[in-house]
């Protein structure tokens, strides 16, 4: 299988701690969610499978059929998507 990246290339997105949201770095306003735990994946959409990767950069590819699913019904490929996937 080729895939469209490198694992080096999809460094997800880090929780960060601060007493104030304005105290975290890049702050440029943006809203904030309640915390979920979850797996932490990032997501690549191709025409006929959907690419994952943990925060650890382990491909997870067929691990969650239903998520792959419904990520290629909804989005077109190309898209890249980091975040929490909970139930």
């Amino acid at each position: 299988m080729t895939r469209r990246f490198r694992p080096d290339q999809l460094a997800p997105q880090a929780c960060v701690s601060a007493d104030r949201v304005a105290d975290i770095p890049g702050y440029t306003g943006f809203w904030m969610n309640p915390k979920l735990d979850g797996y932490r994946l990032v997501c690549v959409v191709e025409d006929d499978h959907v690419d994952m990767m943990s925060r650890g950069q382990k491909w997870q590819d067929g691990k969650l059929p239903g998520v792959e699913a419904a990520l290629l019904k909804r989005f077109p490929a190309g898209t890249v998507l980091d975040g929490e996937i909970t139930a």
